[in-house]
């Protein structure tokens, strides 16, 4: 499962969310938009189930 997360949010939480269900969670993806002097990085997920 792939999951977007962005540092508007809670960036933990997709990290301590995989860990508390069992998933292994890999970086996969990253990007940055600049907008009216605003900064927001963007991350892409991949969210395996442990065996």
């Amino acid at each position: 499962m792939l999951i977007f997360f962005g540092t508007s949010g809670d960036l933990p939480y997709p990290r301590r969310s995989a860990e508390e269900n069992r998933f292994d969670a890999e970086g996969v993806a990253q990007g940055r938009l600049i907008r009216d002097d605003r900064q927001v990085d963007y991350f892409t997920f991949r969210m395996t189930p442990r065996r």
